[in-house]
C-alpha cells in the first residue's frame, strides 16, 4: 500500500507572521531610542547637575538628539542601542537614579522590562521610560527647570482633567495645525454631511436635535467609543419622529455623548456624528443600518475629526479622566501614562484607522494621530496599531502590497471581542471599502479575489471551544469570518522576495458571494470558490490525517484545525494542496483540509502546513489528476 503525508494536530498554532499583537510582546533587555515629535521644539541646553558627572552611556544619545534635530528631514527615529545601568550604578549618580525610580516605585510592580526614549512637546521636552508587560508606559521628567544630568527642561502633562479648557484649546491647537500645514491630511472642504447628524446649534443649549441634510455639505465630527452592555438612550423606528421634530436633552444622552458634545462646542463646530442616534437601531427593522453600514467608508473618511473615547468600557463610562498626580524623587517626578488605548473593541478598530484626524481622550491626558503627526502632552505617543500605518490607507497613490496590508489588518482586527458576533463583517465594512476602492480589487466576505489563493490560508491561533463555537451562519468556510478566534497568516506571502519562489498547486476558477444587503462589504448570505486542483482524499490516524499518495512516499504535515471537532463528525475528509513558498533555507507548504458538505460540495475544517528546509514541490501528491472543486 501506498504511505501518505501524516499531518498532525497541534493544540495552539504557531505565530508564523511574527505580527506583535496588539497588547504588544515582552521586551528582554534595556533599550533605548530617540524619537522626535517636533522638529520645531529647541534642544534643551546640557545643564550640569552638582551630584553627578557625565555618563559614558548617555553621550551617543545627547549627540544624537541635536543631530536629528538638525536634519528635520531625516526620520523620526533617529537612534536605537542598549543602556544598561545596572552595570555602572556604583559609579554613575545618573544611572543609580533612574534604577532607584524604577526600583523603588509602586508603579513597576508586575512589570519586567524598561524602555527609555526622549519625546517632546510643544512647551517642554521629557525623558520617558516604558515598562512592557503589556501595560502603560511611566514618563518621568525634570520638575520645571531644575537640574538634571540629562539636559531635559519641562514639565509633564497638566494634572487637569482631560475635558479642561487648556486641553480643548491644545486639541484646538493640533487641529489648526493640521489643517494649515500637513498637505498629506487634506480633507474635502465642504463634503456632503451623512444621512443623518446631530446639530449641536451655535450656543450652549441643553437640547441637540437630529436633522437629516438630504446633500447639504458641511463640516462633521464622529465619535468613536465602546457600546459597552449597558443600556442608553438611542434612535429607533418609535422615536425617530420625535428626535428630528424635538431634539434630544442632553441629560438624557449618556455620559461619553455629553462629554463628546461639550468637546465639539469647544473646538467651533456644529454637527456631530453618533452612529447610536445617527443610524436607526431597530432589531427588526435593518434597511436603515444595512444601508448606512455600506456608507461607513465616507462617513469616517469625510469627517473633518474623530473624537475617540480612549479608556471607557461603555457609553456611560465618558470621555475625560484626571491623571494620576504622579510622584516625586528628588529632580525627577514619574507617574503612568497610557498613550493609546489597546483597541480593545473592532466596533471602533476601523473609525480610527479610516479617519483623517482623531483625538483621543485617554486615562492620563489626550493624544493627537493625523497622518502626518502622532503626539500627545508629555510627546511620547505611539502607534495604536503595530505594524499598520494610518499613511498606508490613505495614500491613495500606492496600492503596492496590498494583500499583505489587508492580511496585517485582518489578523489585528481577529484578536478583538465583537459585542455581537454577527456583525464580524459589517464592523470591518468601511476599511474593506477603503480597501477596495483604493485597489479596485473585489471583495468575497473579508477576503481579496485577487490575492483570494494566499487570503484563503488563514489560520486559527487557539482551539478554545468555547471562542471557535460558530452559533450562526455568517460566512462561507473559506473565509476567516466564519470562525470566533483569532487568526493569522504568513505575512510575506505576498511579499516581492518570495513571489519568485512561490508554486500555485490550485487555480481559482470562480468565486461569488451574495450580499444581505446593499454593501458588498457587508453581511453575506452564501459564498463559494471553485477551484482547479486535487482532491485528495484522506483519513484520520492517532494524531495525524493520512492522505493517500499515488508512490511510496510520505511528507508530515501539521493540521490547525478550524475548530474543535470530534473525529466522528468527519467520516471523511480531503486535502487540497493551495501553494508552496520556498527560498534557499525554508519551504513552506500550505493545503486546505476539507470534507463533504453536498453532492459535489466541500467545506472548510481545516488547513494543513508543512514547513521544511527543501522544495516539497516534488512529492507525489501533487502529481494527482486535478479537477474542478467547489468549496462553500
Amino acid at each position: 500500500m501506498p504511505t501518505s503525508p501524516e499531518l498532525s494536530s497541534p493544540e495552539i498554532a504557531p505565530n508564523e507572521a511574527g505580527l506583535n499583537e496588539i497588547s504588544g510582546d515582552d521586551i528582554t533587555e534595556l533599550t533605548t531610542s530617540a524619537h522626535l515629535n517636533s522638529s520645531s521644539v529647541p534642544v534643551p541646553e546640557m545643564v550640569e547637575h552638582p551630584l553627578t558627572e557625565a555618563c559614558p552611556q548617555w553621550g551617543w544619545l545627547k549627540a544624537a538628539l541635536r543631530s536629528q534635530v538638525r536634519d528635520k528631514n531625516k526620520s523620526n527615529e533617529c537612534c536605537d542601542s542598549w543602556v544598561q545601568p545596572d552595570r555602572c550604578r556604583e559609579q554613575c549618580q545618573q544611572c543609580e537614579l533612574l534604577l532607584q525610580v524604577y526600583l523603588k516605585s509602586n508603579f513597576t510592580r508586575g512589570w519586567k522590562n524598561l524602555e527609555l526614549a526622549w519625546g517632546s512637546t510643544e512647551e517642554a521636552s521629557v525623558l520617558r521610560f516604558k515598562l512592557r508587560s503589556g501595560g502603560p508606559s511611566i514618563t518621568l521628567s525634570a520638575i520645571g527647570n531644575t537640574p538634571n544630568p540629562w539636559g531635559l527642561q519641562g514639565l509633564l502633562p497638566s494634572a487637569e482633567s482631560t475635558g479642561s479648557s487648556a486641553s480643548v484649546r491644545l486639541a484646538r491647537r493640533w487641529l489648526d495645525d493640521c489643517i494649515n500645514n500637513h498637505p498629506s491630511c487634506e480633507s474635502a472642504h465642504d463634503p456632503v454631511l451623512p444621512t443623518r447628524v446631530l446639530d449641536l446649534g451655535l450656543d450652549s443649549s441643553t437640547r441637540v436635535s437630529l436633522w437629516e441634510p438630504r446633500g447639504q455639505t458641511g463640516r462633521y465630527v464622529c465619535l468613536s467609543y465602546c457600546w459597552g452592555k449597558s443600556e442608553f438612550t438611542m434612535t429607533t423606528q418609535d422615536n425617530l419622529k420625535d428626535h428630528l421634530e424635538r431634539g434630544i436633552d442632553l441629560e438624557d444622552l449618556p455620559q461619553t455623548f455629553q462629554d463628546a458634545v461639550a468637546v465639539v462646542r469647544g473646538l467651533k463646530m456644529r454637527y456631530l456624528w453618533i452612529d447610536a442616534l445617527c443610524i436607526i437601531q431597530n432589531k427588526d427593522h435593518h434597511e436603515d443600518w444595512k444601508r448606512e453600514c455600506g456608507n461607513m467608508a465616507s462617513i469616517y473618511r469625510n469627517s473633518h475629526l474623530i473624537i475617540a473615547a480612549a479608556w471607557a468600557n461603555s457609553a456611560n463610562g465618558g470621555c475625560f479622566t484626571t491623571p494620576d498626580p504622579g510622584v516625586a524623587f528628588g529632580p525627577v517626578m514619574m507617574r503612568k501614562v497610557s498613550h493609546f488605548p489597546s483597541l480593545p473593541n473592532p466596533e471602533t478598530f476601523q473609525e480610527r484607522l479610516l479617519a483623517p484626524r482623531v483625538i483621543y481622550f485617554g486615562r492620563q491626558e489626550i493624544v493627537w494621530d493625523c497622518i502626518e503627526m502622532r503626539t500627545c502632552e508629555c510627546g511620547g505617543a505611539t502607534n495604536p496599531v503595530p505594524g499598520i500605518k494610518k499613511l498606508d490607507l490613505h495614500n491613495q497613490g500606492h496600492i503596492r502590497g496590498i494583500g499583505k496590508l489587508w492580511r496585517r489588518l485582518v489578523m489585528q482586527y481577529s484578536i478583538l471581542q465583537l459585542t455581537c458576533l454577527n456583525d464580524k463583517l459589517p464592523a470591518l465594512s468601511g476599511l474593506a471599502q477603503a480597501m477596495t476602492l483604493r485597489s479596485q480589487e473585489s471583495y468575497l466576505a473579508g477576503l481579496l479575489k485577487e490575492t483570494l489563493l494566499a487570503d484563503m490560508c488563514w489560520n486559527v491561533k487557539s482551539l478554545k471551544p468555547k471562542e471557535l463555537h460558530q452559533t450562526r451562519w455568517r460566512a462561507p468556510s473559506w473565509s476567516w469570518a466564519s470562525v470566533d478566534g483569532p487568526i493569522e497568516y504568513y505575512l510575506d506571502l505576498s511579499s516581492e522576495a518570495l513571489t519568485q519562489s512561490r508554486q500555485d498547486h490550485a487555480l481559482i476558477r470562480e468565486a461569488k458571494c451574495t450580499p444581505a444587503g446593499p454593501s458588498i462589504t457587508g453581511e453575506v448570505e452564501a459564498g463559494f470558490v471553485t477551484l482547479d486542483g486535487c482532491l485528495i482524499p484522506a483519513s484520520f490516524g492517532v494524531s495525524d490525517i493520512r492522505a493517500n499518495c499515488s508512490e511510496l512516499r510520505s511528507l508530515q504535515l501539521t493540521w490547525i484545525p478550524d475548530r474543535a471537532y470530534e473525529i466522528e463528525e468527519m467520516p471523511v475528509i480531503y486535502l487540497i494542496p493551495m501553494m508552496t513558498i520556498w527560498n534557499p533555507l525554508f519551504s513552506h507548504f500550505y493545503g486546505l483540509v476539507v470534507k463533504p458538505y453536498d453532492q459535489g460540495i466541500e467545506m472548510r475544517v481545516g488547513l494543513a502546513t508543512h514547513m521544511g528546509t527543501s522544495d516539497p514541490s516534488g512529492f507525489s501528491f501533487f502529481d494527482h489528476e486535478k479537477q474542478v472543486v467547489k468549496v462553500v
